[in-house]
């Protein structure tokens, strides 16, 4: 494992990056947001009232709803004149996302549309990325720091940086879900040593003990999605293959662990994205492209219709296609070399280095066009004949719209093509329609359960 700099590079769970990458990722997408919205406003069934983000910030907590204000005015100075809110509603709307419970507070189908279409915009990502730094700011200085004066986890760090991170992961999510139990885990490490395995028992255990049934299930089922998140960060980080490069240069060389910057045209941020959303089907994913295991069936969709504008649809095929669907519609299509975006390989693409071992040998690539269209391992063994990606390349290269146009229309009949179209066609309603995952529970349904008192605790969720 090494840097940018091919430098040996350590993998230190509390390192300040890694412990942003555990909560931006093994905790906030793959223990509490799932793939469910971050990037909307939502409505807990129960106590919380409206929150935002992968690290959800609740607008209804006390303090916390100051930010209600900074929303507000972003969207008027976001907003075009003719889709501002008048003062009364600005104070209107202010008063009820200010609101928890189940009573005072809806918002109109109207109201959440044009509010999330400004939380998805460049300038409501910067809001809510604020927002999300607040909250992990707050979970290094009670978790993150108390946790890196342990000696014996120091070591453990050093020995053993996976189990420490189970340990770092499970620490911080209890944390999240009520602050009291979360300090005491943090006060039981601090005078034992524990591995992950005892830990998790511990939380099983005496860290629920004395709360209700429903928060119970909360807090266990959010601790082993945090563990299931952290294993296959763990993998990504301590891997070689294409996927753990593609993983470390994101998080560690380009310092993105939220996996907010370059989304939009980076196939690999939407699909590290989704794997992390959905830890199941992303190991299957993982254990293909960088194990060299062979395909099996992995689907990764979104669980709402507003979550579908702001991840991607994923799908690895038993033939071994990896294909991934942006918000957009853009397709992309893993290959040897890189990525094909709508059949075009990508130009300025994040080339592996001319030294890095082929970690994709043995992946199957299946052919980009009908015919004798070339494969990218093939590139050397085919004729000189000019194909229809060859004309739709060159023709893009040298802006020739006319040539683009008819080599656009032959693809578009073509059996690749027709395929394409039928994948976009089943992916809307797909993506609407089909249920989280089991391995996923929905962060409200574990904040609300969380929110029960218990007798002897006082509120179960102080975030």
């Amino acid at each position: 494992m090494t840097n940018g700099n091919q430098e040996p590079r350590t993998y230190d769970p509390l390192d300040r990056t890694t412990f942003d990458a555990i909560a931006y990722n093994a905790v906030g997408r793959a223990s509490e947001v799932g793939t469910y919205p971050a990037l909307s406003l939502a409505h807990s069934s129960g106590n919380s009232g409206w929150s935002v983000g992968i690290v959800q910030w609740d607008f209804g907590q006390p303090v916390r709803g100051e930010k209600v204000h900074d929303l507000m005015s972003g969207y008027q100075a976001w907003a075009s004149p003719d889709n501002q809110f008048s003062p009364a509603e600005v104070r209107d709307l202010t008063r009820r996302l200010q609101t928890r419970g189940q009573s005072g507070n809806a918002l109109s189908v109207e109201e959440q549309s044009r509010l999330n279409d400004y939380l998805r915009s460049d300038l409501g990502r910067e809001l809510v990325g604020s927002l999300n730094q607040e909250q992990i700011d707050k979970k290094w200085k009670n978790v993150g720091e108390p946790l890196s004066r342990i000696e014996w986890l120091r070591d453990l760090r050093r020995t053993d940086p996976a189990e420490a991170a189970e340990i770092v992961a499970q620490s911080m999510k209890l944390y999240n879900q009520n602050e009291r139990r979360g300090e005491r885990l943090i006060n039981h490490l601090e005078r034992n040593e524990l591995s992950a395995e005892a830990t998790r028992d511990w939380i099983g255990g005496e860290g629920i003990r004395g709360l209700s049934a429903s928060a119970r299930h909360a807090i266990v089922t959010g601790r082993d999605n945090a563990i299931a998140g952290t294993r296959l960060m763990n993998a990504l980080e301590l891997g070689e293959g294409r996927l753990a490069q593609a993983w470390r240069r994101e998080v560690h060389e380009r310092g993105n662990p939220s996996l907010y910057e370059r989304f939009t045209n980076s196939p690999d941020v939407q699909l590290l994205d989704a794997m992390m959303r959905s830890p199941a089907p992303g190991r299957t994913i993982l254990d293909h492209v960088d194990n060299h295991e062979p395909a099996r069936d992995a689907r990764i969709r979104a669980a709402r219709p507003n979550a579908a504008l702001e991840m991607s649809s994923v799908t690895l095929r038993r033939s071994g296609e990896l294909t991934v669907v942006s918000p957009a519609a853009d397709i992309f299509v893993m290959t040897r070399e890189g990525w094909n975006r709508n059949g075009i390989p990508m130009q300025g693409r994040e080339a592996r280095a001319v030294d890095m071992p082929d970690h994709t040998e043995g992946l199957r690539f299946p052919p980009l066009m009908p015919g004798d269209a070339r494969r990218p391992d093939q590139a050397q063994a085919q004729d000189p004949t000019t194909t229809l990606l060859d004309r739709l390349y060159n023709a893009a290269v040298n802006k020739d719209e006319k040539a683009v146009d008819s080599a656009l229309t032959e693809y578009g009949h073509s059996p690749a093509g027709l395929q394409f179209q039928r994948e976009i066609a089943a992916a809307t309603p797909q993506s609407q329609a089909e249920t989280r995952r089991p391995e996923v529970q929905p962060q409200a349904s574990e904040r609300d359960a969380a929110e029960q008192r218990s007798t002897s605790t006082g509120p179960i969720l102080s975030m």
